[in-house]
């Protein structure tokens, strides 16, 4: 919303697709509303209402076909088979390796049964870590991808960010994707007090 608030502070208006396109990037952010504020849902429908955006547009604008895309399918099925499935008294955490989707492999990890899960992508010049945590953990602040995300950040010496229901984090190729699993499993032990 800032940006749109900007242009509106220096008197300038955006055209429909720029802000179609904003709208889209405020609902994918706040995880389709679950983690906005009231003053967010107010300020996105102003925005619908005057430029005329129906939501359907917003979603085609985020929303991947999985059927569509087999690239995605392909991640999603690799991702499933190449799990480490861990239980932390309560919790089931989901580990896995894949090339690209990260995002979107956590998601599916999420919805497989995964209270929280980690994918780690080795690209090129960089490791990248995404991270989802269901719904009602996140909410409750039972689990916190973002928090754990910002520890691995420190510890490893990466950017990133997130919240509590998803969060990502880019780190050096050299980082070892074994140490990186094992301390995701400790720092998980260590928020939640157990051994």
């Amino acid at each position: 919303m800032v940006i749109l608030d900007l242009w509106k502070e220096f008197g300038m208006k955006p055209d429909r697709e720029t802000v179609l396109i904003l709208l889209s990037g405020i609902l994918s952010d706040t995880g389709n509303f679950r983690f906005s504020s009231a003053e967010t849902l107010i300020q996105f429908g102003k925005y619908m209402m005057e430029y005329e955006i129906r939501m359907h547009e917003i979603r085609d604008k985020i929303e991947v076909k999985d059927e569509d895309d087999l690239s995605l399918r392909m991640a999603k099925l690799k991702g499933a088979q190449r799990m480490e499935i861990h239980r932390l008294d309560d919790l089931i955490v989901a580990i896995t390796e894949v090339s690209s989707f990260g995002g979107e492999v956590a998601k599916s990890l999420v919805k497989l049964g995964a209270d929280i899960s980690f994918v780690i992508s080795e690209l090129k010049e960089e490791i990248r870590i995404s991270s989802r945590c269901r719904d009602e953990l996140s909410l409750s602040g039972r689990v916190n991808s973002g928090e754990i995300i910002r520890m691995l950040s420190v510890e490893f010496g990466g950017g990133g960010g997130g919240h509590s229901g998803a969060a990502g984090l880019i780190l050096r190729r050299e980082t070892s994707k074994e140490k990186l699993k094992k301390r995701i499993l400790e720092i998980i032990r260590e928020i939640r007090g157990l051994k």
